[in-house]
């Protein structure tokens, strides 16, 4: 059994230093480039091979100093290995998506994201703008407050039998990944970290509270891309696609213009089974949206079906993207992805 929660994620405004997340904005990214998108997926060896790779590793305490979340307060620190896992598993779904996946840890930014951890676990509660506990010094909180505000956020644990397992910094990652729920319209901690332009980030972790500094976008020189999918073309690992799980197409804002028009096919081609999205068409239980605030790259088609669709491996579908505008002319997208089970994934996960 899972216990998972995540609070909807913020947006960076256009041009802004990264701040705070619940800044709105709606403008076009500078730091978008132009690029032809020519990734057409990964094979299963290379995903079993590189997860094998990447799959969490630490074991024992996270911490090397033990945080304080009641007076006297202290952020502590989490091991490097914790960050690590954390940091590969970030590859991992950037390395799934076709985007560079050479992210790496900015060691000013951990005292950062720790402080942010500390500060939720002594609330109780996720929040960007958590407030300030009674007894709590202030630079601690204004240092904390300022991580909660720019970080994604997340609790959780897992209970295998009479076992209960926290939520890792790493399981977060996942979790941000899926954006299920109430966060699944935006899917705004799935976009920041499949944004091109992040080079850095670092985690914190207190009692399964997790935060991930999500603004960055150092990366350089920038990537040119056309689309970025998830669940992306080609392969994926089953255990990465939960009955609820939001589909997202990202697009290039300086290649393509939203039209009003958006309309998505998905075909379930072992039986032919085919839903249809759109802003006047949705699926019973099912959702649609074209969202353009920038969480790290606007302009988001999010779709999905019915809540009770059930996953299976050798699942193929087909996505049909119509109703785009590319460069000024009329566009389409259209691409398969083949679900396949990873099972060392699940068990990995599950902790």
């Amino acid at each position: 059994m899972l216990v998972l929660f995540l609070l909807p994620c913020g947006v960076l405004p256009t041009g802004a230093a990264p701040a705070n997340l619940d800044d709105a904005a709606d403008a076009v990214d500078q730091n978008i480039v132009l690029g032809d998108n020519s990734f057409s997926g990964r094979s299963r060896a290379d995903i079993s091979s590189r997860w094998f790779a990447s799959k969490p590793t630490s074991d024992g305490s996270p911490y090397i100093t033990q945080p304080s979340w009641q007076i006297p307060y202290a952020a502590g620190a989490i091991t490097a290995q914790y960050q690590e896992d954390a940091l590969n598993m970030v590859n991992y779904m950037r390395y799934l998506a076709g985007l560079p996946d050479d992210v790496v840890i900015n060691d000013e930014w951990i005292e950062l994201t720790q402080h942010g951890a500390v500060l939720l676990k002594a609330y109780g509660y996720l929040s960007h703008t958590p407030p300030k506990p009674a007894d709590m010094p202030d630079d601690f909180y204004k240092f904390a407050y300022k991580a909660c505000s720019s970080n994604n956020i997340a609790y959780g644990y897992s209970k295998v039998g009479s076992v209960i397992y926290p939520l890792s910094a790493a399981d977060s990652v996942k979790m941000y990944m899926n954006d299920l729920d109430i966060s699944e319209k935006v899917v705004g901690h799935r976009r920041w970290i499949l944004n091109p332009a992040m080079k850095q980030t670092a985690f914190g972790w207190c009692e399964s509270f997790s935060t991930m500094y999500a603004f960055d976008k150092s990366r350089n020189p920038q990537v040119g891309f056309d689309s970025i999918a998830w669940p992306p073309t080609g392969q994926f690992p089953l255990q990465l696609c939960p009955s609820k799980l939001p589909w997202s197409i990202t697009l290039n804002s300086k290649l393509f213009t939203p039209t009003g028009q958006e309309t998505v096919t998905m075909t379930r081609l072992g039986d032919n089974k085919t839903w249809e999205f759109s802003a006047n068409a949705i699926p019973v239980d099912g959702m649609f949206t074209v969202d353009l605030k920038n969480y790290g790259v606007p302009y988001c088609i999010v779709f999905r079906p019915e809540t009770s669709l059930q996953y299976a491996s050798e699942d193929t579908f087909k996505i049909t993207v119509s109703g785009l505008k590319k460069n000024g002319a009329a566009a389409s997208i259209s691409y398969t992805t083949t679900l396949f089970d990873l099972p060392e994934m699940q068990v990995a996960l599950k902790k």
